[in-house]
């Protein structure tokens, strides 16, 4: 199978994996959360990620929009969510056998931390959690190119796991 199909069907694996696991999600084992609106401040990038502060974001408001029972709003929520990317990676996990100094398939991870505040009494209900996220990314037409294919995904990844964590707490 060549490698860039394998990138196609990897890609299509995770997005059907997101598309499923949004499906009738509740907060929390029926429980409510304890706002009905939340802020997403702007992402902090403290990685070499280029750009990624804007696409989680984007990421993260989309996928939080489609909680029945919290509305996403640009500012004034009851709760207040930041996100501070801390950590890129890239990892070769596979390099090429008839040149085993180039790189076949390479895994690229984001770590963030997120602070979530009831905006109302300042509470602070979750503070510097760790999240991360992954994905492989196959390196036959360079490494640039399938980076910049590959990282929209892992960002759409990390978003999904940080609204789990947002959402899961209740």
């Amino acid at each position: 199978m060549k490698p860039s199909l394998r990138l196609r069907l990897a890609a299509f694996g995770a997005l059907a994996a997101l598309a499923v696991s949004g499906c009738n999600y509740a907060f929390g084992p029926g429980g409510e959360p304890p706002f009905s609106s939340i802020t997403v401040e702007p992402v902090k990038n403290e990685t070499f990620a280029p750009q990624m502060q804007a696409e989680i974001h984007r990421q993260l408001a989309d996928s939080l929009m489609q909680e029945k029972a919290l509305h996403v709003v640009p500012s004034g929520g009851q709760g207040r969510l930041s996100v501070s990317l801390v950590e890129y990676r890239r990892e070769i996990s596979a390099v090429n056998p008839k040149d085993t100094v180039q790189a076949s398939t390479y895994r690229l991870s984001l770590t963030a931390k997120i602070t979530l505040v009831d905006a109302r009494n300042g509470k602070v209900l979750m503070k510097d959690r760790v999240v991360r996220a992954w994905l492989s990314a196959y390196a036959d037409d360079g490494f640039l190119r399938t980076e910049s294919q590959t990282l929209p995904l892992v960002s759409r990844e990390l978003a999904k796991q940080i609204k789990d964590a947002v959402t899961g707490v209740w």
